[in-house]
């Protein structure tokens, strides 16, 4: 596989607009596997990611909250922030989606 490093992932992450959906959900997945080198990096990762979280593709969006829960599960302090940065998005999917989106939400958040 790929190294992912600080570099790649920042360097992808600043064109992050320069992406079509799929695109977005590959930079994502390499998000997702990647290890920040601390708390802030963290942050500054979800905050660039943060907009993301706002479009209409249920695929990217639920690509992007995978990646929130995979930067935060060693930070339980942050889940209850964390739970509550992710409400309104999951709720605009579960609003406008398909009953099958709904049921695939639903079945994954109990």
């Amino acid at each position: 596989g790929m190294a992912i490093n600080q570099a790649i992932i920042h360097h992808l992450l600043g064109r992050i607009n320069d992406f079509n959906e799929w695109g977005l959900c590959q930079v994502l997945d390499l998000v997702g596997r990647y290890t920040p080198a601390d708390d802030q990096e963290v942050f500054n990762i979800m905050n660039m990611l943060d907009p993301v979280l706002r479009t209409s593709n249920s695929g990217v969006v639920l690509a992007t909250i995978k990646v929130f829960i995979q930067l935060t599960r060693h930070m339980a302090h942050l889940h209850a922030q964390l739970y509550e940065r992710l409400k309104a998005p999951i709720l605009t999917l579960l609003a406008s989606g398909t009953p099958e989106l709904a049921y695939c939400l639903l079945k994954h958040t109990e």
